[in-house]
């Protein structure tokens, strides 16, 4: 198995001495400078004692031949000559010695920040896996080596399903070691010879050799995100993560990095849009939609100031006085050429360009423009998308609209849903309470899905929550949400909140309803989402 890391620079591991000596020939071979000019230090120092060595020997000659001492004297004489010479030669010798060895160290040090570099440059600081940049070096190696009518290789994009969540919720530190763990499990996945690279965040990358066919690709993928949906405890916490994954074929799909690459993240895209952990193989017909995504983008920016956006109003009935007590604002798109566009398709858009702000602050204050003409006993909702909530000056926007509108703040319901409550936080509750502060009523949307949790009611007093269609559906059907229905009816009672059921559709899902003490319906048994030109509050619906 190739994972980018030889066993030598694997984490918690020391090189070898063979490896650290073939280090330290490639930092001498690396460095010629400095070894020549330790090998100039030591053969100078030999040189110097070798002269001097030749001196004393020359000066006793000298003095012998002159007659000027005996054979004794001049035996003395010469010993005292020797002996000055070692001590000199010795001391000479240390020196060198010493100035060859901190030059030693002083190149390996050097050569070995060189490597740490050169790692760091080509691999994830985090996880130590490959990064972006020798990815694309190992698929651009490969593409040259793959020969005509070669095998079939495959490129993995892959992201981690609710990792932002986790970030979110338990802090970036359980994030990392989570990532950390994940990237442990892709390497002991992986096949001989495939790559695993880590390009940022959640994204990961997998290049994966002879793969034979696009459903051995598959199989292949569906392998890998089963080993990350296996529980992984990190902070203390047991965390379930999935993962999408989007593949492309090398040569069927392309033969450029770059564009596999691309085609690989189209068919992620497609996996992620269509939710859950999924895999998505690159079809042709990905990027004309992709293609037509970004068009339908640029069109967004213009929508508000072309006025082609629309408020429908869907009916909510009390069911104690059998008559509708609010209207829920759903907003629409009027595209000039595609025609009536539905909010799922809009507004992700809309979120990732940030036009939901403003898109956002036009349907309050259309909704309350619309509602201040009702009669006084009908309210309005609007639902306020996660990205608005996070601005802080959601309240100052609110407050603009009911002032501008002059419709009483009691009359209008804010709408959330669970997932903005993920994080608990002093933040997300002060705003809250901002926004009840000003008169206006808050509800809870879409309750029983996702990360349903009683703390949040709690936490917060909230005016009303809606309990999910999923549940009102199965009515009927499902002992089960027939059973958690009851008891959230119940929960509701004791906290004096209002309970509503979205979804409603049928007389034996409302008497069921009725039964158990539900306050408020909404659904197609009571009418669909119209224009405000075609709502009626003339008459009073019949709905026992």
């Amino acid at each position: 198995m190739f994972s980018g890391i030889s066993r030598a620079h694997a984490p918690g591991r020391q090189p070898s001495r063979r490896v650290q000596r073939r280090r330290l020939r490639d930092m001498l071979t690396l460095h010629r400078f400095a070894d020549i000019q330790t090998r100039f230090w030591y053969r100078g120092f030999v040189g110097l004692l070798l002269c001097f060595v030749f001196y004393c020997a020359w000066a006793i000659d000298v003095v012998v031949g002159q007659g000027a001492m005996n054979s004794r004297q001049a035996n003395a004489e010469l010993d005292k000559a020797l002996m000055g010479a070692v001590v000199i030669a010795i001391g000479l010798l240390t020196i060198g010695f010493k100035q060859y060895y901190s030059q030693k160290k002083e190149i390996e040090r050097r050569v070995n920040a060189e490597h740490c570099a050169r790692h760091l440059a080509h691999h994830d600081a985090l996880t130590s896996l490959p990064n972006r940049r020798l990815f694309d070096d190992h698929l651009g190696g490969v593409i040259k080596a793959l020969p005509p009518r070669g095998p079939t290789h495959a490129v993995l994009m892959l992201d981690l399903n609710g990792f932002k969540q986790i970030n979110d919720v338990y802090g970036h530190d359980v994030g990392d070691q989570l990532l950390k763990i994940l990237a442990q499990r892709m390497l002991s996945w992986a096949r001989r010879g495939d790559i695993v690279a880590r390009f940022g965040g959640d994204e990961f990358a997998v290049l994966a050799l002879d793969v034979a066919d696009a459903e051995n690709a598959g199989r292949i993928a569906s392998g890998l995100i089963g080993i990350l949906e296996d529980p992984v405890e990190a902070g203390g916490v047991c965390h379930s993560i999935g993962a999408c994954v989007g593949i492309a074929l090398m040569p069927d799909d392309a033969l450029a990095g770059d564009d596999l690459l691309r085609l690989a993240d189209i068919a992620l895209y497609r996996a992620k849009f269509e939710g859950g952990s999924r895999v998505r193989l690159f079809e042709a017909s990905m990027e004309e939609q992709l293609v037509a995504r970004q068009a339908l983008k640029q069109d967004l920016e213009t929508a508000i100031e072309e006025g082609e956006f629309r408020l429908f109003y869907q009916p909510l009935v009390d069911l104690e006085s059998n008559k509708i007590c609010s209207c829920e604002a759903l907003l629409r798109w009027q595209h000039p050429t595609l025609g009536l566009i539905a909010p799922s398709e809009f507004i992700p858009l809309a979120e990732e360009t940030g036009q939901i702000l403003r898109i956002g602050e036009w349907a309050l204050a259309k909704a309350c423009h619309d509602a201040a003409a009702w009669p006084q006993e009908i309210s309005v909702a609007v639902n306020v998308s996660p990205i608005q909530f996070r601005n802080a000056m959601l309240p100052q926007v609110i407050a603009r609209s009911l002032e501008a509108s002059g419709l009483r703040p009691a009359r209008l319901t804010v709408e959330i849903t669970e997932s903005l409550l993920l994080q608990e936080n002093a933040a997300n509750l002060e705003l809250l309470e901002r926004i009840k502060r000003l008169g206006v009523a808050v509800a809870l949307d879409d309750f029983g899905t996702g990360f349903s949790s009683l703390s949040y009611l709690r936490s917060f007093p909230f005016d009303k929550v809606k309990v999910d269609r999923s549940f009102i559906e199965s009515i009927g059907s499902s002992k089960h949400a027939e059973a958690i229905t009851h008891a959230v009816g119940g929960l509701l009672r004791s906290l004096d909140m209002i309970m509503t059921a979205e979804g409603v559709e049928t007389n034996e899902q409302l008497r069921w309803l009725k039964a158990e003490g539900c306050n408020e319906v909404q659904g197609y048994l009571f009418g669909r989402p119209v224009a405000q030109e075609q709502l009626s509050f003339l008459r009073y619906l019949n709905v026992g």
